[in-house]
């Protein structure tokens, strides 16, 4: 694509633009020298005497003709379209992808249950699934609730059982010693 073409409109090499430019003065893209701009070059119209800046060719330094212009575009085109046709690898069972990763994860390409997928290890997951954190730490809140009820319920027992006791003790007591209040 043109647009990752990087020519230079002040000089004509490759691989850098206009404002990045290390030379000073202008170079004519017809005729090559750098005395003078491509506007005011007497060879502008005269193909014969059209010399390239990259290539010593007989066209235009900016020209498609140009060898080494091709041959940049050709490499750029291949790397470019390696890149886009790189795929995410996807797992076929869905009901399972759906269970082991987050969509970040996913965009990562870690699982949320390890640290390894089919593309070898992968740092450790950093950031924990917030949902899943807030559900584990309510079910640890609610088994000490259990425990701390339990506890009370124990006691409590204990205490009646003791109060139970004493009820008794004090009824036989006031049997007792009923004969002698009458």
């Amino acid at each position: 694509p043109k647009s990752h073409f990087r020519q230079c409109r002040s000089c004509y090499k490759l691989n850098h633009i206009a404002c990045e430019c290390p030379k000073k003065r202008k170079a004519c893209k017809f005729c090559g020298l750098a005395n003078h701009e491509a506007a005011k070059c007497r060879d502008k119209n005269n193909p014969s005497k059209h010399k390239c800046v990259l290539c010593n060719g007989q066209h235009p330094s900016n020209s498609v003709h140009c060898e080494v212009i091709r041959k940049a575009r050709e490499k750029l085109d291949a790397f470019l379209k390696k890149k886009a046709s790189q795929t995410i690898p996807i797992k076929s069972n869905v009901h399972q992808q759906a269970n082991n990763y987050s969509y970040t994860d996913a965009a990562k390409g870690q699982r949320s249950n390890g640290n390894e997928n089919d593309n070898g290890p992968q740092k450790p997951k950093k950031r924990t699934n917030r949902k899943k954190n807030k559900r584990q730490i309510n079910n640890d809140q609610k088994q000490k609730n259990k425990k701390s009820d339990a506890d009370e319920i124990l006691s409590l027992r204990r205490e009646l059982a003791e109060m139970k006791s004493a009820f008794q003790q004090l009824q036989s007591f006031l049997q007792s010693i009923n004969p002698v209040l009458i």
